[in-house]
């Protein structure tokens, strides 16, 4: 893989496909289980903040220059530049585990702060999405519509929506909870977000059954 993580393999053959390099998110969680024993966890560190610091042919992130200069992957780079950024943010908190765990508190610090700040760099307010950013530092925020045009009609997010992909701050929920000011805002987002899913018949606003993938999520039968 010259000298990478892999990312995703398919029929038992590397494809260097999907976005991110979330196999840090399974090193960070074996060693949050006491499960990385075998693991020589300073070499695997040394290539996981590689991946994060520099661009590499198969480490899961080609627009890692720009990620570092703006804080956010610019939608100039990408049409999925929000995806983007929100899957390095996840990954540079599983480096920030890493680094604590092997004791390199500056590394630390670094990539859990930087974890947090770039997924925040994509919100807005008054949309209560988050949303490409330019490089000049404008948000180019999705309509009402748009934002809820499932996969494979949405353009602008990878396989998802903009509603789908608010949620994806897994290494953060306090600090998305955060940005919606109280938990009463957040919890009205995420119940409407659930409750819409439903068919009109449900009390729902989704018509189309299976046809295609929802456009809020795939509520429980």
């Amino acid at each position: 893989m010259g000298g990478d993580l892999p990312r995703w393999p398919l029929a038992n053959v590397y494809t260097g496909c999907m976005i991110g390099s979330h196999g840090m998110v399974s090193i960070a969680e074996a060693v949050a289980k006491g499960q990385a024993g075998k693991l020589n966890l300073t070499f695997v560190y040394g290539l996981m903040k590689a991946t994060g610091t520099t661009p590499r042919r198969n480490g899961g992130r080609p627009y890692v220059a720009d990620y570092l200069k703006h804080g956010y992957v610019p939608s100039e780079d990408d049409f999925e530049a929000a995806s983007l950024t929100l899957a390095y943010s996840f990954d540079d908190s599983a480096i920030a585990a890493v680094a604590a765990h092997l004791g390199l508190d500056d590394d630390a610090a670094h990539f859990s702060a930087r974890s947090k700040s770039a997924y925040r760099a994509l919100w807005s307010p008054a949309d209560a999405l988050m949303c490409p950013r330019s490089r000049g530092g404008a948000l180019a925020c999705p309509s009402a519509l748009e934002a809820r045009t499932p996969y494979p009609l949405e353009k602008n997010y990878t396989e998802g929506d903009a509603l789908q992909w608010l949620w994806f701050v897994p290494h953060d929920p306090e600090g998305l909870v955060a940005l919606f000011g109280d938990n009463a805002s957040f919890v009205a987002k995420l119940g409407g977000f659930i409750a819409d899913s439903r068919t009109p018949a449900q009390g729902g606003k989704w018509p189309y059954g299976t046809v295609l993938a929802n456009g809020w999520c795939v509520p429980e039968t």
